[in-house]
């Protein structure tokens, strides 16, 4: 939803907790997650869900950073 916290019409939430780069960042905007997928030896692929632009992206990062985690049951 636009408010940044609820649930999308797939029924898919998240709360933006920002992430950590020795500093905690984008608390209130972002939920950055971890994906399964490795990128590199050095890099994995991860999620970011912008509440304030309603919109998510897909990148990569360095394995040092803190982002969530979202645990789903099989």
């Amino acid at each position: 939803g636009k408010s940044g916290n609820g649930t999308d019409k797939y029924g898919f939430s998240v709360l933006p907790a920002g992430y950590y780069d020795g500093g905690f960042r984008s608390e209130g905007n972002d939920a950055v997650l971890w994906s399964a997928s490795v990128y590199s030896s050095y890099h994995v692929w991860y999620q970011n869900f912008r509440s304030r632009y309603d919109y998510a992206t897909q990148s990569y990062s360095g394995k040092e950073y803190g982002l969530s985690l979202r645990c789903l049951k099989d």
